[in-house]
């Protein structure tokens, strides 16, 4: 690594992936000295695209990857405020999405206070690429920062839906991946029509319960066939104890303030709602 100065930003992420940079704090360190200069911007985005061309898989320690999240973030946010939409596809979709599992709620805070609709919904696409690879802690801690976002725009008077009027269309693009952390009276709040049983693939069990109280589905055979379908997937066990014990709450929630408070909305003669545009 002594003759990191004279190498090109590309140079820079051959040598890391073939040194062991990726899983070295100390040499990655190095790395972003070298790239932390005049034209720090092109050449963290040169590295990173370079980068990405040695190898699609790239296997980086999650140390060295928060090292590289921090790093780059530091050099990249300065610039927000000049992005243009081309800029926030090719940052959050391709340049920086080995990085993204370490992306911090405080980061997206930041993200989010430059994005227009547009952007946010590149953002949540580019953060539900890589939602698997998060720690269900960070998973967790992104998520109100979704819904702060979508709850602003709605009280300013600008909305953030899309051209679709699929209700899981716009859940995914409001929430992506995100949606199953989301309080379920929130996204009734945010989503008109949410009381319908179009998205419950993109629900937690825990949240198709909380819908399967309030909608009647409890005393409609055809509704709770639809729950029970969605539940009876890869992790049938663990989303169907989910379900019961979290409907278990609910009912206690009715049976305290009477029934009324379970949000009983009427149904068409199918028993399902039609979904209106969000918002």
């Amino acid at each position: 690594f002594e003759a990191l100065d004279l190498l090109s930003a590309s140079q820079v992420a051959q040598l890391a992936a073939q040194s062991g940079a990726l899983n070295n704090a100390d040499l990655i360190r190095l790395v972003f000295d070298r790239l932390d200069g005049d034209n720090a911007l092109q050449d963290v985005g040169e590295f990173l695209t370079a980068l990405l061309r040695t190898s699609q898989a790239l296997d980086i320690n999650p140390v060295v990857r928060d090292i590289m999240m921090n790093r780059a973030f530091a050099i990249l946010s300065l610039h927000f405020e000049d992005f243009e939409s081309h800029d926030w596809v090719s940052w959050f979709t391709v340049k920086l999405v080995s990085l993204l599992p370490s992306l911090t709620a405080e980061m997206l805070q930041r993200v989010t206070s430059y994005t227009d609709c547009d952007a946010y919904h590149v953002i949540v696409g580019a953060l539900s690429s890589v939602f698997e690879q998060m720690t269900s802690l960070r998973q967790q801690e992104l998520t109100p920062v979704l819904l702060g976002y979508l709850k602003q725009r709605r009280a300013s008077g600008s909305t953030c839906s899309t051209n679709s009027s699929n209700l899981s269309t716009y859940l995914w693009a409001c929430f992506g991946k995100f949606s199953i952390y989301v309080d379920y009276e929130d996204l009734r709040g945010l989503i008109e029509g949410f009381g319908s049983f179009e998205a419950l693939d993109l629900l937690s069990a825990s949240q198709v319960a909380q819908l399967a109280a309030q909608s009647g589905a409890l005393n409609n055979a055809d509704l709770i066939r639809l729950v029970f379908d969605r539940l009876d997937g890869d992790n049938a066990l663990q989303d169907v104890g989910e379900f019961l014990t979290a409907l278990l709450r609910t009912s206690q929630v009715c049976s305290r303030f009477g029934h009324q408070s379970c949000g009983e909305r009427h149904h068409d003669e199918s028993g399902l709602r039609h979904p209106q545009p969000p918002f």
